[in-house]
């Protein structure tokens, strides 16, 4: 057995007599380390053990080092030095045996991430990942902790980069992974580990751990924390990780299998064993571990499920590959390089084939059916009951007809009742069970072993979910009061709505004719059922306005079926199209732009954050005639493609607002456009390159003329050329707001000169513009001859050597709102522009001084303006009992 650290300085102290061994407890009571010392009570009559004991509960990890500097103190340096000997040889046997576990823990990571096995490959057919994997696009959002997660950056560099940026610790502590089935989100958890573990990125964690929620759902019995880390390697259990959770990363794969909110989770416990999810639940609580790194994958439609979401620090999601990887992906599928090129220029030629081969899943699936020479569709029901279909032809030639109709209809059976129960696995004596004396269906199942208690068990899950729930779909199809009881429940449980979309896609005539050598097919009445779904769909969105999940499923469920008629009602009922804060792949927009075509009256159309680019706006701009509200932003434009799309999104549809900024850390700029009867039309122009370009072209090439302009945190020659451009255009302007710019003598002259010749400008936001006393005089002085109502001097570091002037504007010019906020004016002041203001000649009403640096003493302001409102308000209801 091993010595302790208290078996080692009991060992040392020992040989001290019994005056050092005094004299050493005399010189510990007054040792203090970080405010802790041990009281002469404890020590005064301790023997050597005790003694140690109270060192070592004391002083924790610096029992040693302490003992060390005492033993100095009292002039025992012999004892001294052998102790911190001992001690050094222990840390470096200590160290070497974790370096030995790590390597070997590194090693058992490697062999079980390096390789892959295909869907539908033999169960000894293993590919390498780092040869298998395709790189896809990832998209940053904002914090949740924010109101409203905004979109922080876009991005179509390959994930790996995008990961290794946002795997930051600095900046994260929980990072959630949204997709879609089959986006590759477990793909890239899995690349993850196996970089960490060959060295090759992430090493700034000591330890990465991996956690699969599906097979922790195995795990019937309680156990502790370190036990659930560490099952691949339990040489590091004793590993004290609390001590250092900056230095773990744990990667929480398929959070959705998890029953985060289940009675289970809610269980208050001081126990170190508790189940998995709950386990789960308090890291992410941050009650475990706090300060570890959390990878989280997850999928997006339940995303917003997550227990507890102001502790993830960071979202992002997969949005499958970019089109230069669809091909990347056919050629490594194929072991000819001609069939691949074959396929992939089959693709290319289908749009809407391409556009869904932006998901993985799919492309796996279309190279199976090509595989298999199945013809391929746009409608992922008939692409997936296609490749069910070549499994039990191709893949189980031997199976007669009656055979492989019944083991379709128990695959049927169990993914229906699992679907039902959010249920993905299924153990093996479950299985046995069903399939007794026929041929168990290896190419739909995955096979895996798990640990319970001190034996293995297996279970099995379908090579991918979507396939189970196509299967589930076609189950359900065939009986009609199962079908309405699942419909019913539907719309509350948003895990069962994928299998909803594949119902409306097996009514199409000829999805279903693969099975017809089965003799499966539809109810009747299935359609009919399906068509008040979608109804009573619609009516419970109404009441989720803000659910863009369910409206995109809708949409999907009607594009599935691609029934005009049923679109065309629906998209009637529907009135509006809101989608917020989900990042639109080419599928997406397929579905979209396909609605939006069989949507005649449609009241409201809102794409915001929705990662737009230029070619998806182009398809949508005949559509926008027909809508009569709409806002669209489009996301990480070009100069010239800002023009051409102001230029043809102006002349289709004449926005009342076009909003044009950067994207932050980026390049590209963002351009929001909204149409409203009830606005004023504005254009907003905020810290862009060029911003006199775009002006410029807003102006005169899109003929905008807007009544309201917003030009920040540009500087001063921009404000000079753009008072030049509002001359030459003569647009009868009413608001200019030129927030956070530098304002200059020449800014100031240019401004006056305008606001002279341009009579509807009434309202003029000066706010930040750090002019000084001197610019705000010049500013007021100029200003008595123009008709503006409304002024902003808010935080111009203004004080009283520019109140006369001010004044003076009150008395002699149309002013009926001043804000003056955070400016650095006395109560002397203060009390000069109350006076002006009771001028006969005053039209002011509203005096803004908010945050002003003034001195109570000599002014009661409060009062003063207390004084001020009521007077206001008088002064208003006279007027209105007038008129």
């Amino acid at each position: 057995m091993e010595p302790s650290i208290t078996d080692m300085i009991l060992k040392h102290l020992e040989e001290l007599g019994e005056q050092d061994f005094k004299r050493f407890r005399e010189k510990l009571r007054e040792h203090k380390v970080h405010g802790l010392k041990i009281p002469w009570s404890v020590l005064e009559k301790a023997d050597y053990y005790d003694t140690v004991n109270n060192i070592v509960r004391c002083f924790d990890d610096n029992a040693v080092v302490e003992s060390v500097k005492i033993l100095e103190h009292i002039g025992n340096r012999n004892v001294a030095e052998k102790l911190r000997a001992e001690h050094k040889a222990y840390g470096s046997m200590l160290q070497g045996r974790r370096d030995d576990a790590l390597r070997r823990y590194k090693d058992k990571i490697k062999q079980k991430f390096e390789k892959v096995k295909d869907h539908n490959s033999d169960w000894a057919e293993y590919k390498l990942l780092d040869e298998e994997y395709t790189q896809l696009r990832i998209q940053t959002k904002g914090c949740t902790r924010s109101v409203k997660p905004k979109l922080v950056r876009q991005r179509t560099v390959d994930n790996d980069s995008n990961l290794k940026d946002l795997i930051a610790p600095e900046r994260n502590k929980n990072l959630v992974l949204k997709g879609s089935a089959g986006m590759g989100k477990s793909y890239t958890i899995r690349k993850v580990m196996l970089e960490w573990a060959s060295n090759m990125a992430y090493c700034m964690f000591n330890y990465a751990i991996y956690l699969d929620c599906k097979n922790l759902m195995n795990i019937e019995e309680d156990i502790s924390l370190d036990k659930l880390l560490f099952q691949d390697c339990e040489d590091l259990m004793n590993e004290e990780i609390e001590k250092v959770p900056e230095n773990v990363l744990i990667l929480i794969d398929g959070l959705d299998a998890l029953n985060l909110t289940s009675n289970s989770c809610q269980i208050k416990t001081t126990n170190r064993s508790k189940s998995p999810s709950l386990h789960i639940l308090h890291l992410l609580q941050k009650k475990e571990l706090s300060g570890c790194y959390l990878l989280i994958t997850i999928r997006s439609a339940i995303a917003d499920q997550i227990p507890d979401q102001e502790n993830i620090d960071q979202w992002a999601e997969i949005l499958g590959f970019p089109e230069e990887s669809i091909e990347e992906y056919f050629h490594k599928h194929f072991d000819e390089p001609e069939q691949a090129t074959a396929v992939v220029e089959q693709v290319k030629a289908n749009k809407k084939l391409l556009a869904m081969c932006e998901t993985p899943l799919t492309c796996w699936v279309v190279c199976a059916l090509s595989k298999s020479y199945e013809v391929t569709s746009d409608s992922l029901t008939h692409i997936f009951v296609n490749y069910i279909y070549s499994l039990l032809k191709y893949h189980n030639s031997t199976l007669d007809k009656k055979e492989a109709k019944t083991i379709l209809m128990i695959l049927c059976e169990m993914s229906k009742e699992g679907v039902e129960n959010n249920k993905w696995d299924f153990h093996e004596e479950q299985l046995l069970n069903k399939f007794q004396n026929l041929t168990f269906p290896t190419n739909f199942l995955n096979k895996e072993s798990y640990q319970c208690g001190v034996s293995k068990k297996i279970k099995y899950s379908f090579v991918h979910r979507s396939v189970q729930e196509v299967l589930a779909a076609v189950f359900i199809a065939s009986n009609k009061a199962l079908c309405r009881d699942f419909l019913n429940k539907s719309l509350s449980s948003p895990h069962q709505r994928d299998t909803i979309i594949y119902l409306f896609g097996l009514c199409k005539d000829d999805t279903l004719e693969p099975f017809q050598n089965f003799n499966l097919q539809c109810f009747t009445e299935l359609k009919s059922q399906l068509c008040s779904w979608i109804k009573e769909a619609v009516k419970y969105l109404k009441k989720r306005p803000r659910d863009s999940h369910l409206l995109q499923d809708i949409m999907f469920c009607l594009y599935e079926l691609n029934d005009d008629e049923l679109t065309k009602s629906t998209m009637g009922l529907l009135e509006m199209i809101e989608l917020y804060d989900i990042p639109l792949n080419k599928r997406d927009f397929l579905v979209l732009n396909y609605c939006l075509q069989h949507a005649k009256s449609l009241k409201k159309l809102i794409l915001a954050n929705c990662n737009l680019r230029r070619n998806d706006v182009e398809t949508l701009l005949p559509h926008l005639r027909n809508v009569q509200q709409f806002t669209i932003e489009i996301c990480e434009l070009s100069k010239e493609s800002v023009k051409l799309l102001s230029h043809e999104i102006t002349r289709n549809c004449q926005p009342m607002k076009l909003h044009l900024s950067q994207t932050p850390a980026s390049d590209g700029l963002i351009l929001k456009c909204s149409s409203s009867e009830e606005d004023m039309k504005s254009i907003f122009i905020q810290n862009v390159p060029e911003s006199i370009v775009f002006l410029r072209w807003f102006l005169h090439d899109c003929k905008c003329s807007p009544n309201q302009l917003y030009f920040h945190k540009l500087h001063d020659t921009v404000v000079v050329e753009m008072c030049t451009i509002l001359k030459e255009v003569q647009c009868q302007l009413q608001v200019l707001s030129l927030k956070h710019n530098v304002i200059t003598e020449q800014c100031v002259t240019a401004l006056l000169d305008l606001a002279g010749t341009m009579v509807s400008l009434v309202d003029l936001d000066l706010e930040d513009c750090e002019m000084g006393d001197n610019l705000a005089s010049l500013l007021c002085d100029g200003l008595k001859t123009t008709k503006i109502h409304t002024l902003g001097l808010i935080e111009n570091a203004l004080s009283d050597m520019c109140i006369p002037a001010i004044c003076s504007l009150i008395e002699k010019g149309t002013l009926s709102t001043l804000h003056l906020y955070s400016n650095k004016l006395s109560d002397e002041g203060v009390q000069k522009l109350f006076q002006s203001k009771k001028s006969p000649s005053s039209r002011l009403k509203d005096l803004g001084l908010e945050n002003c640096d003034r001195n109570s003493q000599s002014f009661n302001f409060k009062s003063a303006l207390s004084r001020v409102t009521l007077a206001s308000r008088f002064l208003r209801a006279l007027r209105t009992q007038k008129h």
